[in-house]
C-alpha cells in the first residue's frame, strides 16, 4: 500500500488509507448503485430499479466490496458513504418477488452486518429489517432461511436494540409484524426432525428479540400455538434442539407476567424440572436450571416451583454442581470420585474468580437456610464434602470479619458472601449445618476472637452515637453488623457482647437506620448478580428481595434477635442487670424507645424479612403478631353489639359478642362443626346452641365455652383472630399458647413458642377473602348491586337477583367504611335493606369487595401485560378505578381516593387516546355527582 495525495485515500489527519483494490472495488460498487438509486421529486435519494438483472449486478458488486474491505477500512468517510447506499438499494431489492434474488439479498445482508459488527448501529438499518421479516411469509423455506440469518445479526448487534430505547424499538417491530410473522413460520414450516439447522436458526432471532426487547416477551408468550409447539420441542431427542427451546423459555420468563403464567402450565413445567434430571445431556440441564432460576425471582415464584417439584429441582442442581458441563469440568465437588483433601478443595474454591466464589458461599447460604436434617445427604462421603465446605466458608468469614477496613464491591477482592453465609449457616434450621458452623467458626476465631471483637464494637459504638455518620461507610456497617450476628451465635461471645452493652449499640444503630436515607439494598452488594448487564429483566414488581432496601437495618434486627435470645435466657427479669450484663429487656425507657421503633417497622412497607425479625424481637417485649389496616378496623367491630351474631358464654356467666364470618374465615376450629351440635367440641373447649331471638330475621348463635378454658387467653385469641396482633402477659403465655395449638393458629403458636424467622416466608396477613368462599356465604346479609355491565352474564346460587352483584357482610362493610358504618345503625328504612346499589360497574365493585376484606386494592402491574392488552380492555381497567376514585369521594372512605389515584397514574403512559377516554369518564362521573 503506498500513499498517495488522492482524496479517496485518506491517510492525513489519522484516517484510515485505503488500497488501491478497494478504491477500485468501491467505484464499482458505486457505478452499479448508480443503475437505480435516483432523486425522486422530492429530492429524496431512492432505489428506483426494478430490473432482475440489474439487481443481481449490484448485489454481486456489494458482495465483492464486502470482501475485500476490513472492518478498520470502514472508519474512512468514503466506505461509509457507499455502506448506506447499499442498505438503500437492499431495502428495495428485498421488496421483489424474484426468489433467487431475495436469496442473495439475504446472504449479502447478512454478510454485510458481519463485516459491520459494532459500526451497524450508525446506519438507518431497520428498513431492511422490516423488508427482511415480510419475506417471511412468502418466499419459499431457504430464502426464510437467509432471511431470519440475516436479522438475527442485525438485531444481536450492540447498539441497534439498546435498552433505554426499547419501547421504541418495540413499537417498530409491532407495527410491522416482525414478529407476527416469525410466529407464522415457526408454526406452518418448523420440523425439527425434517429442518433441524432452520428451527435453531429461527430460535436463535427469538431469543434475540425477547432478550433485548423486553415488550416482547408477553406477546410472544400469548401465541398459544407457538408455546404448545415449543413445549414439545423441549423433550426433543435432539439434545441441541431441546437446549434452544428451554433457553426460549428461560428467556420468556425474564419478564415476571410470563413467569407467573409459566409456573401455573403444568405440561411445560413438568418437561423443564424432568429435563434436569441426572440421565439427561448437560446442556440440557443447564438450559432447565435456567428456566428455575428465572422462576424463582420472586418469593412467590419459588413457593409455587418448590411446593409441587422440590425434589427434581434439588437433585437436579446437586447434579449439576456434581458433574462437568457440557462447557467443561467445573465442577468441583465430583460424588462419583474420591474425596479431594480439604487443602486442595479449599485451593480449588480460590482458585475460582471472586463472582464465581460469591456465587458458591451464596449457594451454601441458601442451602443452609432452607435445609433441614432429613434433607441432607445420607453418606459419609458427601457429609464430609458438606463439613469442608462449612469449614472454607467460614475461614474465609473469618478474613473479611477481621479485616479493619472491607473493600467495596467494585474490587476484586470484594468478599461479603462468605461473612452472610456463615450467618445463615449458624442459624440454619439444621442442627447438623449450625453445629458445624459453629465449631469450626470458634476454632478459627481461638486466637484473636475477642480483640477483634472489641474492635468491632467499638466501631459500632461511634455509629451508635452518632460520633460516625452512618452514611460514611454503610457497607463497612452492614459487615460489621453480620460479623457481630455471627459472634452472637457463639457460647464464649454472649458475655463479652452484653457487657459492652451490644443491645444498647444495636438499637441505637436500628434508631439511626430509621432516621436515614440511606440505604444499602442487598441488591447493591454482591458483583455476581448482575454479571450480565444487557440481560434486563422485566415485570417483577412483586420480587421483593426478603432482607429488603435496608440490608444494615434487616441485619441489625438479626443480630439483635440473637442477643435477646442470650439475655432472656440468662436474666431473671426482676433486676436490671446480672453483674456487667445489661438488660434491656428490664430497662423501661430503653425498652419503650426500641418497641415504638419496631412497632414503626412493622406498621410501613418494609420486607418481609426485616418484619419477621422485628416481630420475633417485639416478642421478648410481650407483642406477638403483624399489625394491618384490617386488622385495625376488625378491632373497633370486637364485643359491639349492633351486628354481632355470635355470642360466646363462658361459665361464669360473662357473655363476649363476635361476628361468624370473621371468627369463620379467620379461625373456624373456634366454631363447633354443625354435624355436632349440642356437643362438647374443641377438646371441651366449647358447646353450641342455637337461640331465635324475638324477631324472626335475626338468627343468634350462641358457643357455651367450657369452664376449663382460660377465659382471658380465650379473649386473647379472639384479639388476635380480629387485628392479628396481641399483647400476652407473660404468666399468661401457656394458656394462650394451649388454645392457639389447639385451634391451629400456626403463625401465632410459632412466636409464642419462640421460633426464629423462616428464611423467605411472607409475614401472616390478615385476610377476610375466604368469607366470600361458598363456606361463608350462609352468614352474607346484604347484596351490593351494580349497573347492567355488557359482557357479564348473570347467575347467582345464593338469592335470585337479576342484577350482577356480590353477596357481603354488614360488619365487614361497616368495618370498611363510614357511610355503611352510619347506614346500618341508622334505625332508618334503608339500613335494614337487602339490597344496595351501588353506582359502579362489575370490574370496579370486584376490586371494591376485594379491598374491603383484605385492606388491599388490587392492581395491575405497569408491563408486558398491560401493555399487550387492546385497547379496550386497557379503557375498561382504567374505567374501574376511576369509578371507585368517584365513589370513595361520595362514600367519605378515608384514603381510599388515593389509593385508586396511585393505581391509575402509573398506567397512563399509553395511547393518548385512552388517556383522553379516561379523562371523559372522569369528568362523567363527576358531573353526575353534582348534578
Amino acid at each position: 500500500m503506498r500513499s498517495s495525495s488522492k482524496a479517496g485515500r485518506g491517510g492525513r489527519r489519522g484516517k484510515p488509507l485505503l488500497s488501491d483494490h478497494v478504491i477500485k472495488v468501491r467505484q464499482r460498487l458505486h457505478e452499479a448503485l448508480a443503475l437505480g438509486i435516483k432523486v425522486d421529486d422530492n429530492k429524496q435519494r431512492k432505489w428506483q430499479c426494478s430490473d432482475t438483472e440489474i439487481q443481481l449486478h449490484v448485489l454481486r458488486a456489494m458482495g465483492n466490496f464486502i470482501g475485500c474491505v476490513s472492518p478498520h477500512a470502514l472508519e474512512h468517510s468514503i466506505p461509509k458513504d457507499s455502506i448506506s447506499d447499499m442498505f438503500l438499494a437492499l431495502e428495495a431489492i428485498l421488496c421483489s418477488r424474484n426468489e433467487r434474488v431475495l436469496s442473495f439479498a439475504a446472504d449479502t445482508t447478512n454478510k454485510l452486518a458481519l463485516t459491520l459488527e459494532l459500526s451497524i448501529c450508525q446506519y438507518d438499518i431497520w428498513g431492511v429489517v422490516v423488508c427482511l421479516s415480510r419475506c417471511l411469509s412468502k418466499c419459499q423455506s431457504q430464502v426464510v432461511n437467509s432471511c431470519v440469518i440475516a436479522m438475527d445479526h442485525i438485531l444481536k448487534s450492540p447498539g441497534v436494540m439498546r435498552w433505554e430505547k426499547n419501547e421504541e424499538t418495540w413499537k417498530v417491530i409491532k407495527e410491522n409484524n416482525i414478529v407476527d410473522n416469525l410466529v407464522t413460520v415457526f408454526q406452518d414450516d418448523v420440523d425439527v426432525d425434517q429442518s433441524y439447522e432452520y428451527f435453531m436458526h429461527i430460535a436463535s432471532l427469538f431469543k434475540t428479540i425477547i432478550l433485548k426487547c423486553p415488550s416482547a416477551r408477553y406477546y410472544v408468550w400469548k401465541c398459544s400455538e407457538l408455546i404448545m409447539k415449543l413445549g414439545s420441542i423441549c423433550s426433543h431427542s435432539n439434545p441441541s434442539a431441546a437446549a434452544a427451546a428451554l433457553e426460549l423459555f428461560a428467556t420468556l420468563a425474564l419478564c415476571g407476567d410470563v413467569a407467573m403464567e409459566l409456573l401455573g402450565n403444568k405440561q411445560i413445567l413438568s418437561k423443564a424440572v424432568q429435563s434436569m434430571g441426572p440421565l439427561q445431556p448437560g446442556l440440557v440441564r443447564v438450559r432447565a436450571l435456567n428456566i428455575c432460576q428465572s422462576l424463582m425471582r420472586s418469593v412467590k415464584g419459588c413457593h409455587m416451583l418448590i411446593n409441587v417439584y422440590c425434589e427434581p429441582v434439588v437433585q437436579g442442581i446437586i447434579s449439576a454442581l456434581s458433574e462437568p458441563s457440557a462447557y467443561g469440568d467445573c465442577s468441583m465437588i465430583n460424588i462419583n470420585q474420591n474425596p479431594l483433601p480439604t487443602e486442595m478443595l479449599f485451593s480449588k474454591i480460590y482458585e475460582c474468580h471472586v463472582g464465581e466464589r460469591a456465587y458458591i458461599w451464596e449457594i451454601l447460604g441458601w442451602l443452609a437456610m432452607y435445609c433441614e436434617d432429613k434433607f441432607l445427604f445420607k453418606t459419609d462421603q458427601r457429609f464430609w464434602y458438606l463439613k469442608v465446605l462449612i469449614s472454607c466458608v467460614c475461614s474465609a468469614a473469618k478474613v473479611v470479619m477481621h479485616r479493619r477496613h472491607v473493600k467495596l464491591p467494585s474490587s476484586d477482592n470484594f468478599e461479603f458472601e462468605p461473612v452472610r453465609a456463615t450467618l445463615q449457616m449458624l442459624c440454619s434450621p439444621s442442627k447438623y449445618i449450625s453445629s458445624q458452623a459453629k465449631h469450626h467458626l470458634s476454632e478459627c476465631l481461638q486466637s484473636d476472637g475477642h480483640e477483634h471483637l472489641e474492635y468491632l464494637l467499638e466501631s459500632l459504638t461511634l455509629i451508635a452515637t452518632g460520633d460516625v455518620s452512618l452514611t460514611s461507610d454503610s457497607f463497612q456497617t452492614a459487615v460489621n453488623i453480620v460479623s457481630l450476628g455471627c459472634y452472637s451465635t457463639l457460647s464464649e461471645y454472649e458475655i463479652p457482647i452484653l457487657e459492652k452493652r451490644g443491645v444498647y449499640i444495636i438499637s441505637a444503630i436500628i434508631n439511626r437506620c430509621l432516621h436515614s436515607d440511606t440505604k444499602l439494598s442487598r441488591s447493591a452488594i454482591p458483583s455476581h448478580i448482575d454479571r450480565y448487564p444487557y440481560i434486563k429483566a422485566c415485570c417483577w414488581s412483586d420480587a421483593t428481595d426478603w432482607e429488603g432496601e435496608n440490608v444494615v437495618l434487616f441485619h441489625c434486627l438479626q443480630a439483635l434477635a440473637q442477643l435477646l435470645n442470650v439475655l432472656d435466657r440468662r436474666c431473671n427479669h426482676q433486676k436490671n442487670s446480672i453483674g456487667k450484663v445489661h438488660c434491656a429487656l428490664c430497662e423501661i425507657s430503653e425498652a419503650q424507645f426500641l418497641v415504638e421503633n419496631l412497632q414503626y417497622v412493622l406498621s410501613k412497607n418494609f420486607s418481609p424479612g426485616t418484619k419477621s425479625y422485628a416481630a420475633y424481637v417485639l416478642s421478648f417485649f410481650n407483642f406477638y403478631g403483624f399489625p394491618s389496616k384490617l386488622g385495625k378496623r376488625l378491632e373497633r367491630t370486637l364485643g359491639e353489639n349492633e351486628l354481632a351474631d355470635l355470642q360466646f358464654v363462658f361459665s361464669s356467666g360473662q357473655v363476649l359478642n363476635a361476628h361468624s364470618v370473621i371468627v369463620l374465615a379467620r379461625c373456624p376450629r373456634l366454631l363447633p362443626s354443625e354435624k355436632n351440635l349440642n356437643h362438647k367440641k374443641l377438646g371441651d373447649v366449647s358447646t353450641e346452641r342455637h337461640v331465635f331471638e324475638l324477631k324472626p330475621s335475626k338468627f343468634r348463635r350462641e358457643v357455651g365455652i367450657s369452664e376449663e378454658v382460660d377465659a382471658t387467653a380465650f379473649k386473647k385469641i379472639l384479639e388476635y383472630v380480629y387485628s392479628g396482633m396481641i399483647q400476652v402477659e407473660v404468666e399468661d403465655v401457656g394458656p394462650v399458647e394451649k388454645i392457639a395449638k389447639f385451634c391451629g393458629l400456626k403463625s401465632l403458636l410459632y412466636m409464642l413458642q419462640r421460633g426464629l424467622p423462616k428464611w423467605g416466608l411472607d409475614t401472616p396477613i390478615c385476610d377476610l377473602t375466604q368469607a366470600l368462599e361458598p363456606a361463608c356465604q350462609a352468614f352474607t346479609d346484604i347484596s351490593l348491586e351494580v349497573k347492567a355491565t355488557e359482557g357479564v352474564a348473570w347467575n347467582c346460587s345464593i338469592c335470585q337477583l337479576s342484577m350482577p352483584h356480590m353477596c357481603a357482610h354488614k360488619v365487614v362493610l361497616s368495618s370498611s367504611c363510614d357511610y355503611f358504618r352510619a347506614l346500618f345503625s341508622s334505625g332508618m328504612r334503608d339500613s335494614n335493606a337487602d339490597v344496595i346499589k351501588v353506582p359502579i360497574g362489575w370490574n370496579a365493585l370486584v376490586k371494591l369487595v376485594k379491598w374491603m376484606y383484605s385492606a388491599e386494592l388490587p392492581r395491575i402491574n405497569n408491563g408486558c401485560a398491560w401493555n399487550n392488552m387492546d385497547g379496550d380492555q386497557q379503557l375498561s381497567e382504567l374505567q374501574a378505578y376511576v369509578e371507585l376514585a368517584s365513589l370513595a369521594d361520595y362514600w367519605l372512605i378515608d384514603g381510599f381516593q388515593e389509593e385508586c389515584l396511585d393505581a391509575i397514574i402509573p398506567l397512563l403512559n399509553i395511547d393518548h387516546q385512552i388517556v383522553l377516554k379516561t379523562i371523559a369518564i372522569a369528568a362523567g362521573l363527576n358531573q353526575t355527582e353534582h348534578s
